[in-house]
């Protein structure tokens, strides 16, 4: 019911996706949440909407114990993933899903790509959530700074996208 197009990032990557079957999409657990943040962007009089964001795991499964989350998997053109916390991203979307890729399997991050600008990757997510330490067990880290915030209410305050000039 969803389809995507992915922008390598260098470090990290963005994807655009859309609902182009309502019914199929409303069946599964990622369609729902593309379907919830869809709505939201509507709610809010916009057309598209930043909704989700995930993190890379090792391994899902343990994941999805410790939070006591749904799995599911996902297949498309080829890339096999494992995601985590799907349908709880979708209730508020500032709390990331897990992904784990199947063994072997290259980060589209990596991928080529005909960009006007040279993307370095994500260089700052800044995102308030209600519940910080129940969900991340620890910030993500790596080469992205990751703020994330204690607050009353959950929002994405801000993505910044490292360019190499700058």
């Amino acid at each position: 019911g969803t389809r995507n197009v992915i922008f390598p990032l260098g470090v990290g990557y963005l994807e655009i996706v859309e609902a182009h079957d309502e019914s199929l999409a409303r069946a599964n657990p990622f369609g729902r949440l593309v379907l919830a943040g869809l709505a939201d962007a509507d709610i809010a009089g916009r057309n598209e909407s930043l909704f989700a964001w995930s993190v890379a795991v090792d391994d899902a499964s343990a994941v999805a114990a410790r939070l006591d989350v749904g799995m599911m998997s996902l297949s498309r053109a080829g890339v096999s993933v494992q995601l985590a916390g799907v349908e709880e991203s979708a209730t508020d979307p500032t709390r990331p899903f897990f992904l784990q890729r199947a063994s072997g399997q290259e980060s589209p991050s990596r991928r080529p790509a005909d960009h006007r600008v040279e993307p370095m990757g994500f260089g700052r997510i800044e995102i308030a959530m209600r519940t910080v330490a129940d969900w991340l067990d620890v910030v993500p880290v790596g080469e992205t700074q990751c703020m994330l915030s204690a607050a009353d209410a959950s929002s994405l305050l801000g993505v910044e996208i490292e360019l190499r000039e700058g």
